[in-house]
């Protein structure tokens, strides 16, 4: 390892890293640093001193020496290491003349530029003050009227001043960041967040990032540390301390994605940081300072969770009421409905189920209403039907998802039922489609504009009554459904909500639970709350085992054991009673298992993939972190070198012909959305202007076309290898063949129920389980994940207020 002192003289910022130009100040070599985002805590600037630990090998670019680095720090050399300098300078009879590297600070460095004092007027200062050690003590000290008396200017003076104390500001900030003991994430956030003022502010109140939220790793121990030095002393009593341990607790509970904590559990967290004896005086300490606030329930819970929970209380709360208050006459709706259930047996040769009807029914004739059913039960179709009536109502809808993949297929479903209305776009009969299907963000986003202005191209129908449909509704967090709420009850004179979903499916990835309580509560009081569930299974054949073995999963996480019949706990206790050995798999349809150890599941994962073929098959896994040896990471990177060795295929930015691809951020301008998969059939070179720059791009086969993907979209796609993705990134998605991996190391508190079940119903034709059986069954009988998350969400209690 080599270390670099550079005096920056450039910066160039690339994606995700930066290149720093500069000379050394060891032997004024002129060098270039190349260094990562996340190594620094700011961006270098000229007339600054870094000094970079580097990797020994340097490459020759343009002339200059090019490093990699693997940290940089900031150095304030130009006034803290100016003593000697100073004392040659004096000595050689130029005590006006400023020493080298505090010259390029106050010359260079982008502070003290545009407040004009220029290197002449600079010199002249100095001259005023005396000597160059004088004015810099002058800085040091703060005095402000001799720097004004020394460019004699106050506009000046004071600006110089300023940007003197930014600079020292910033540097002392990032010292004493470094000094304090965060860990490096948690540094740069804070640099990040609170920039200059990070010392100032962790000084006063060395628990405040804790409020800032869960992302501070170890802000508490920090804070511990912090207070019991003489320059801070706060005492165990503190108010900053007891509401920092508030904090503390309730973000630590939000990072399990819990809104609220309960009583016994929250006294014991408490105790844990700041001892039982001071565990009453924090809580009347948060409850006065409205901090902490107690739910319905008796549960405690941040006042900013409670108030977010609360703003769609009160909503829906609103909505229910105004429901039954105006209940519109159903007739049209329910004639509307059966003309479109002989419409659909015309163009399909089956009819509407009444577990349908009653979905369409309750969405287009109340303000709010739920309905949730097992995958494949047909709410796709009913959601065509929804359509279908508001097209003869000539009432706007809008089917909205959290993902762009299942709001893709909510999208092609209507396609295919041929309800998705046309426009004319000019005199020449050209029509586009409608736009009616949104991702949650995409939906917000357009309100947004339609509110900046009312004629735009797509704007939301706001005033006219709309209907918004939420499809894949487990999937909605507290954060997504207040932001969707804020933002349509200011801009909407009146609008319904209905949400469809599958409740054993995995539970939000945010914080927070709503659509699962409405519909335990519509299941309790459906006269209160509209309610609908779908049970009758369309997507598998009939014989498909995955419909049995999806039910009995279901089953054993969300009936109450009373209910179980004989074969529910058959299954409970062994699940693989249900299952079938993996070497009885033909290619049939069916649920299968193969009981392997950890360091063979990727091995035997590879060779059953490629039997069922690449393209047909998927791989799933519980893990996305790279240091677990099961993670997508560790899949995709055995599955290329594994494919490599087989051929020579070209590659291109890590990705090459042949190899399966995923898109992981939604890109509206060539419609790829979260989850889209496909295959990298070539590679194409192409320069567009002779004599221009050779264009880079890869060839995509997705499910339905073909997509030519440059680097930038490659970027902003967030194209990355899926022979392995997470549980969580499936839904939405189907896959003729799945494969889930399950290692022997697996947490059941991680995999649970919920997450069997999303795995188990991503099949078309047949899911495989390899791995270790027993996690199989321990989270078959674990908890679903929603019914862990503790919550203040109480619908009920607020309809109670309401008196409705």
């Amino acid at each position: 390892m080599n270390e670099l002192r550079l005096l920056v003289t450039s910066t160039s910022k690339l994606r995700n890293s930066y290149i720093v130009y500069g000379n050394s100040t060891a032997n004024n070599k002129r060098l270039a640093v190349l260094i990562k985002n996340e190594d620094i805590y700011k961006t270098p600037c000229e007339g600054e001193v870094w000094i970079f630990s580097c990797t020994n090998k340097n490459n020759l670019v343009n002339y200059r020496s090019q490093y990699s680095a693997i940290s940089g720090r900031l150095l304030l050399s130009a006034f803290h290491d100016v003593e000697h300098d100073l004392s040659v300078l004096e000595r050689a009879l130029r005590q006006h003349e400023l020493p080298t590297l505090t010259k390029q600070l106050f010359f260079k460095h982008p502070e003290f530029r545009g407040i004009g004092c220029g290197e002449q007027r600079i010199k002249t200062a100095i001259r005023r003050v005396g000597s160059a050690r004088l004015f810099l003590n002058e800085l040091k000290n703060n005095n402000l009227a001799a720097i004004v008396d020394a460019f004699n200017s106050t506009e000046r003076g004071l600006a110089f001043l300023t940007a003197y104390n930014s600079v020292q500001a910033e540097f002392e900030s990032i010292e004493f960041i470094e000094m304090a003991g965060y860990d490096k994430r948690t540094a740069h956030r804070l640099i990040r967040l609170l920039g200059r003022n990070t010392k100032a502010l962790l000084t006063s109140n060395p628990y405040a990032p804790i409020r800032f939220g869960c992302r501070f790793n170890n802000a508490w121990g920090v804070a511990e540390r912090l207070r019991k030095t003489k320059e801070i002393n706060i005492p165990d009593n503190s108010p900053f301390r007891l509401i920092g341990a508030i904090d503390y607790v309730v973000y630590r509970s939000l990072k399990q994605n819990h809104t609220a904590i309960s009583k016994e559990k929250f006294r014991v967290a408490l105790s844990s940081l700041i001892g039982e004896k001071l565990v009453d005086v924090a809580i009347n300490t948060g409850l006065s300072q409205m901090v902490l606030c107690r739910t319905s329930k008796g549960n405690y819970q941040g006042v900013g969770l409670a108030y977010l929970e609360n703003i769609v209380e009160k909503s829906m709360a609103k909505k229910l009421v105004n429901s039954i208050e105006a209940k519109p006459s159903d007739e049209r709706i329910v004639t509307l409905i059966n003309e479109f259930d002989g419409y659909l047996f015309k163009i399909k040769g089956f009819h509407l189920t009444e577990e349908q009807k009653t979905l369409a029914l309750n969405s287009l004739s109340h303000n709010l209403s739920v309905t949730q059913g097992e995958g494949g039960t047909g709410k796709s179709t009913a959601l065509a039907c929804i359509k279908y009536v508001c097209n003869r109502l000539d009432r706007a809808v809008y089917f909205v998802a959290v993902s762009g993949i299942a709001k893709k297929r909510v999208k092609d479903e209507l396609e295919r039922m041929r309800v998705i209305r046309k426009s004319n776009i000019n005199l020449f009969g050209d029509s586009e489609d409608e736009v009616c299907c949104y991702t949650v963000r995409g939906i917000i986003r357009q309100v947004e504009l339609t509110v900046e202005n009312p004629n735009i191209n797509k704007a939301i129908q706001l005033h006219q009554k709309p209907l918004i449909v939420f499809d894949e509704s487990s999937m909605l967090d507290l954060s997504l459904i207040v932001e969707f709420a804020s933002l349509f009850d200011k801009h909407a004179i009146d609008y319904s909500i209905s949400m469809v979903g599958d409740i054993a499916q995995i539970a939000p990835v945010g914080f927070g639970v709503i659509w699962q309580h409405l519909v335990n509560l519509g299941r309790l009081k459906p006269d209160i709350l509209p309610y609908s569930e779908l049970s009758t299974v369309h997507r598998q054949e009939s014989d498909n085992p995955i419909r049995d073995v999806a039910k009995l999963v279901r089953a054993v996480g969300h009936l109450k054991q009373d209910k179980w019949d004989d074969r529910t706990y058959e299954f409970s206790s062994n699940p693989l009673s249900a299952l079938t050995h993996l070497s009885s798999f033909k290619g049939q349809a069916g649920v299968y298992y193969l009981q392997v150890n950890d360091s063979q599941i990727i091995a035997n994962a590879y060779a059953l993939s490629k039997k069922l073929g690449l393209d047909s098959s998927q791989i799933i896994t519980p893990f996305s972190n790279a240091d677990n040896l099961l993670s997508t990471v560790s899949i995709n990177n055995q599955f290329i070198i594994n494919e490599r060795k087989c051929g020579d295929s070209q590659t291109l930015w890590g990705f090459g012909t042949g190899e399966r691809v995923i898109v992981t951020k939604n890109f509206a301008p060539l419609d790829l959305y979260n989850g889209d998969i496909a295959t990298v059939t070539d590679i194409h070179y192409e320069q567009v202007e002779a004599g221009g720059d050779i264009q880079k791009k890869l060839v995509c086969q997705f499910s339905q076309r073909t997509v030519t993907i440059d680097e930038n979209t490659c970027f902003d796609a967030g194209l990355e290898h899926s022979y392995g993705i997470t549980i969580h990134k499936t839904q939405g998605s189907e896959f003729t063949f799945t494969i889930v991996l399950l290692p022997k190391s697996t947490s059941t508190s991680f995999v649970e129920n919920s997450m069997i079940y999303t795995a188990l119903t991503r099949s078309k034709t047949a899911t495989i389980f390899i791995g270790d059986m027993e996690i199989l069954t321990m989270a078959i009988n674990s908890k679903p994940a929603y019914m862990r998350i503790c919550s203040g969400f109480d619908l009920d209690a607020e309809l109670s207020k309401a008196k409705v």
